[in-house]
């Protein structure tokens, strides 16, 4: 095979396999990430530095920020502001959740009351059905978020826990 060469294009039941590399994002606005880290250390100013970027916002944090913001109460509220974002694409071109940790959180109430069970662990429920559940409502949305073709920051918390070992030391 000739490495300079370009490949033949061949179809099969109407598939055909690219004959081009894909281009590669040019800039950092359009890259899809996640901030992590403690509480109050820049992460949502950072954000706020993507050229037009829109914050879904579901904790408070961006008072003392000039952006573009929208406060979440709920899952169905997210979900009308996809929905948005899908009809109207010549809007901001970087999208941030803040925080992402709050979102999943949104949305394992917005299926438990959908489904009608109070935790996705329920033994009612049957054994990680109701986990599983969540996770493809909550994989449906940031899909349709992620295919609006916007870049994407999901703002995360690091959260600290004391462990107890077995053997004794904390």
């Amino acid at each position: 095979v000739n490495p300079n060469s370009q490949p033949q294009a061949k179809s099969r039941s109407g598939f055909t396999l690219p004959t081009q590399k894909s281009e590669p994002i040019d800039t950092i606005e359009k890259a899809i990430m996640l901030l992590y880290g403690e509480r109050k250390i820049g992460k949502t100013s950072l954000a706020s530095r993507f050229t037009d970027a829109f914050f879904l916002m579901f904790e408070p944090g961006g008072s003392g920020l000039s952006i573009y913001q929208q406060d979440i109460a709920d899952w169905n509220m997210f979900c009308e502001f996809v929905d948005l974002l899908q009809e109207q694409t010549d809007f901001y071109r970087t999208i941030v959740i803040d925080t992402i940790d709050i979102a999943y959180e949104k949305c394992m109430e917005y299926v438990c009351k959908r489904e009608g069970f109070g935790h996705p662990s329920d033994k009612e429920v049957g054994f990680g059905k109701g986990w599983k559940l969540v996770d493809t409502e909550f994989k449906k949305q940031m899909t349709r978020l992620l295919q609006t073709g916007r870049g994407t920051v999901f703002v995360s918390h690091a959260h600290t826990k004391e462990f107890q070992a077995m053997s004794g030391p904390k």
